[in-house]
């Protein structure tokens, strides 16, 4: 078992209603230096981590390699209900395999 598996998303645009938004510069999250503090932090064979994850296909390979891990760490962008291009719950942004963002329901990154 691992200690950490730490999933790392920031999608390039959001795509819904058949309308496409890039995130805006100032959206940009300082993934390089989160990755660098886990990397010290936590010895290697106690994480995995997942660059650009990908919904739910990159969450998924990694519980089917059997990883059970005690924390499930993402660092991504939310998303609130009341965003105009989102009519769900809040959300986690993770990568689709076209760049865009996958926005799973909360009940399944839970």
């Amino acid at each position: 078992d691992i200690e950490v598996l730490a999933c790392f998303c920031l999608p390039e645009s959001i795509t819904m209603r058949q309308r496409s938004v890039p995130l805006p510069p100032s959206a940009q999250l300082d993934l390089m230096r989160e990755m660098k503090g886990l990397i010290e932090a936590v010895p290697p064979q106690e994480r995995e981590i997942v660059p650009a994850a990908r919904w739910p296909g990159d969450v998924l390979q990694a519980v089917e390699r059997g990883l059970s891990p005690r924390i499930f760490h993402v660092s991504s962008h939310g998303v609130r209900k009341d965003t105009w291009w989102h009519d769900g719950g809040d959300t986690l942004l993770f990568h689709r395999t076209d760049g865009g963002a996958a926005l799973p329901e909360r009940e399944e990154v839970v």
